[in-house]
């Protein structure tokens, strides 16, 4: 499970990670040193990398775009 939420009125991202979750999360941050971006996108959206609702059941981001700048 990973997912990620805007919070706070938008001033804040939660992330929400399990043990794979995490795994996957520092598999792409390690991609995207040599591929420069990537997208994580969950069921919803086409992907299978993130989940479509954080563990108490609220919408979560539907994708992730991270780009080493």
């Amino acid at each position: 499970m990973l997912s990620f939420e805007v919070i706070e009125s938008g001033k804040a991202i939660q992330i929400c990670a399990d043990d794979e979750g995490l795994s996957l999360l520092r598999k792409a941050l390690e991609q995207v040193t040599s591929s420069g971006h990537l997208h994580l996108r969950s069921v919803a959206n086409g992907g299978n990398e993130l989940s479509d609702a954080n563990p108490w059941g609220r919408a979560a981001i539907g994708e992730v775009i991270i780009t080493a700048a």
